[in-house]
């Protein structure tokens, strides 16, 4: 793995960017401190939870969405998991961060496969998080995988003590575009969707 990018604000969370054998798709985000083994390990789970969802996908069609906006298809995706069975075994559980599979199956649309590596906070499969702890760690998540030309988001706090910065609109974790309250799993949608336009980005500079 070489280290292409660090976020100067991130540079206490010790991630980030890594290019891993030099395929300019397979962009992730690793904590430095917690080496190849344990980053390794955490990709293992990731990828155990892609398998898990390609045999669910295998029995159950999915829904078709407008496959040129990345947003629509990662949210539709987002609301499909959570409608499935295995959605809703996972929530009775309240084991499994379904963000993180509308990622993988927002990317496979676009034919792009990425990874992240030793993100426990954000990817944590097997714990809950606050919706103000989701909007933190997407909001990281965000910034490391831009950080090499884009500088970081700014987190803050309103009047009504709401988290507030410039990832998915003003507050983060309360509106997009209509003021509507948003539900912390289309805030993932949402920020892997970014992930995803960035993947693509990426993708196509590499091939001119």
């Amino acid at each position: 793995m070489k280290t292409i990018g660090i976020d100067a604000a991130l540079a206490e969370t010790g991630w980030v960017i890594i290019e891993d054998d030099g395929r300019l798709t397979d962009w992730g985000v690793i904590s430095t401190d917690a080496g190849d083994k344990s980053g390794k390990a955490e990709f293992e789970r990731v990828r155990a939870l892609r398998f898990q969802i390609s045999e669910v996908l295998a029995k159950t069609p999915m829904p078709k969405g407008d496959k040129t906006n990345v947003l629509t298809v990662a949210i539709e995706r987002t609301d499909w998991i959570h409608g499935s069975e295995m959605g809703r075994e996972a929530k009775a559980r309240g084991s499994l961060g379904l963000g993180v599979a509308a990622a993988y199956l927002a990317c496979d649309d676009f034919g792009i496969v990425p990874y992240v590596l030793g993100v426990r906070e954000w990817m944590n499969l097997f714990g809950t998080r606050s919706k103000n702890e989701t909007a933190i760690m997407v909001a990281r998540c965000y910034s490391a995988l831009f950080c090499v030309e884009h500088p970081t988001p700014r987190l803050r706090r309103n009047r009504k003590g709401e988290l507030t910065g410039g990832l998915v609109g003003d507050p983060i974790i309360r509106t997009i575009e209509d003021g509507k309250r948003v539900p912390s799993h289309v805030t993932d949608a949402i920020a892997l969707a970014l992930v995803v336009q960035r993947l693509i980005a990426l993708e196509r500079r590499a091939n001119g």
